[in-house]
């Protein structure tokens, strides 16, 4: 999902060219930010990034998204994109666990959940079996037994989070993550740090309906943070 995050995200933009048919298999990524710090539209970018050479797209929320980035069509989104991306609105725990459980007939290449806080249930055990069953049924049994390649996977959760021990735990299950940072003038700051690799960083902006505008990569604040030694995820526990 990795992969799919920093194409949305590139100072190119997304749908401006050619990626691979089979997208590059990478670890789950768990999308984190507070209301309004543009969630639902990058994971809707993410989706649609690669015009008609993405990969074949779910998009899982509780509710339904109001309109797609661009107006789902318009002048920055690659009609055929729309063609390879599936919406579908589990209002309830039971009902995401069913529609995960159905994923083994026809996985998708990317999997993208958004609202995962409104799934997670109240107990740490109640969290990680729903981050274990995320993980397990997007690696289905290829014919006669060989594995296909798992579909990337990002979910998105809403900071701050409904629990104290909400973090600690799907970090365990989640070992990439992307922070989403408002900031003055509409932007948003995003960090994407990955295991065993240094963080990366972008610069978006917001239109007025949340949705962004293009990325443009930052890498002068690198030095800043190695000198700090803190972990911006912290002050969410």
């Amino acid at each position: 999902m990795a992969a799919a995050l920093e194409r949305a995200l590139g100072s190119a933009g997304p749908g401006t060219g050619p990626v691979p048919e089979v997208p590059e298999v990478s670890e789950p990524v768990l999308v984190l930010g507070p209301a309004g710090s543009g969630r639902t539209a990058l994971l809707l970018q993410a989706a649609l990034a690669g015009g008609a050479h993405g990969p074949r797209a779910l998009f899982l929320a509780p509710s339904a998204v109001p309109r797609l980035p661009n107006g789902g069509g318009g002048t920055g989104t690659d009609p055929r994109a729309l063609q390879r991306l599936e919406l579908r609105y589990p209002r309830s725990r039971g009902s995401l666990c069913r529609e995960l459980g159905a994923l083994s007939l026809r996985p998708p290449d990317l999997l993208l959940l958004d609202g995962l806080e409104q799934y997670l249930g109240e107990s740490p055990g109640g969290c990680a079996r729903l981050a274990a069953l995320l993980l397990e049924t997007t690696h289905p049994p290829g014919p006669r037994g060989h594995p296909r390649p798992p579909p990337q996977v990002v979910a998105a959760l809403r900071l701050p989070p409904p629990a104290p021990h909400v973090l600690p735990t799907l970090r365990r299950f989640f070992p990439a993550r992307c922070l989403l940072s408002p900031r003055p003038g509409g932007l948003v700051g995003v960090r994407l740090s990955r295991p065993g690799r240094p963080p990366r960083r972008w610069r978006l902006r917001l239109d007025p309906h949340g949705e962004g505008e293009g990325g443009e990569e930052e890498q002068e604040e690198e030095e800043e943070e190695e000198e700090g030694g803190s972990d911006p995820e912290e002050e969410w526990g």
